[in-house]
């Protein structure tokens, strides 16, 4: 029994000291709605955390904080603790959401979007 709960314990504390505080690196922007993006070379995120303003959009910021993974229709988060610097003006912009393919042999077959020239969707 002790080493059950052992584990569950085990389980619970070792992914929380796993997102520790980095600092990054990237140009912000304000998406169309409003949203705070943090386009870094290799990654698109949401800019979130209480130092977290509009002032910060359209320049470079290094900021320290964590990063959540994105999940279940989420975008990838920064979460911010620190705003280490705010730098030169930038106009790098980004997508929080990934391009989805279409795939083959899916549900989604070409025309099914509604979109493609010359198809005509199924009467049900």
């Amino acid at each position: 029994m002790r080493i059950i709960l052992g584990l569950a314990v085990l389980a619970v504390v070792v992914p929380g000291l796993a997102q520790s505080a980095a600092t990054h690196t990237g140009c912000v922007m304000t998406d169309i709605d409003g949203h705070l993006t943090f386009c870094e070379p290799n990654h698109c995120s949401l800019l979130t955390g209480e130092e977290v303003s509009a002032k910060l959009s359209g320049h470079t910021v290094t900021v320290e904080g964590t990063v959540e993974d994105a999940r279940d229709g989420q975008p990838r988060r920064v979460v911010v603790t620190k705003i280490v610097s705010l730098g030169a003006s930038c106009n790098q912009s980004c997508a929080l959401y990934p391009v989805h393919p279409r795939g083959i042999g899916g549900k989604d077959k070409p025309g099914s979007e509604g979109g493609t020239p010359g198809a005509v969707k199924p009467q049900p």
